[in-house]
């Protein structure tokens, strides 16, 4: 069965991660989960540092001088990701590796007004392109992402803003697939919906 039993909350404790990296003024939390012992160390302003099963770190973390991350590694998984950013400190990259070699690469593009228009995931050379397109109001909503397949995927709303789904439309104009989401009054997801019919817009 399934236990989760809080075992102590300590601050103001010094931590030395794997790469020799030391903070103090950490928060750290012990759990325990079917067993197992966990802990949670947390910085002062909030930032999550290492994640320990036992006496072994899973998953601890890097950070930039301005505090956004730069590396992640999962001790469990054997992986290890890094973040790069561009001149304005937006994210541009991130990269996967394995035993330092790179299995997946992610990277984004922006638009002089801050949108994401273009994100390229590569598992092997050129990737697969997915670009973004905004609608002309000033909120700059999301309009369509355009996939690898050159699918438009438009996302749906409702009136209050909330996520209704989304249609695929082809280079024709047809709807080729529609995925609908509806709520009851009280504004919880009730039900969901698929269509694959093709459907001339």
């Amino acid at each position: 069965t399934y236990s989760d039993f809080m075992l102590e909350l300590v601050d103001d404790v010094t931590i030395e991660l794997p790469n020799s990296e030391i903070y103090s003024g950490v928060k750290s939390t012990e759990v325990e989960k079917n067993g197992w012992i966990k802990r949670v160390d947390v910085a002062e302003d909030g930032r999550l540092l290492s994640v320990q099963h036992g006496e072994n770190f899973a998953l601890y973390y890097t950070y930039n001088a301005d505090k956004s991350i730069n590396k992640e590694m999962d001790a469990i998984a054997g992986t290890e990701k890094e973040y790069a950013y561009n001149s304005i400190k937006r994210l541009s990259s991130v990269t996967t590796k394995i035993n330092n070699n790179t299995v997946l690469s992610e990277s984004y593009l922006y638009s002089t007004l801050g949108d994401i228009t273009q994100k390229t995931i590569a598992f092997e050379t050129p990737g697969y392109n997915y670009s973004y397109s905004y609608k002309g109001n000033a909120a700059r909503d999301l309009d369509f992402i355009t996939l690898p397949n050159g699918l438009k995927s438009y996302p749906q709303k409702d009136y209050s803003g909330r996520n209704t789904g989304k249609e695929l439309i082809d280079g024709n104009g047809d709807k080729v697939y529609g995925e609908y989401l509806t709520y009851r009054k009280v504004g919880d997801h009730a039900t969901k919906a698929y269509t694959t019919q093709t459907e001339r817009l």
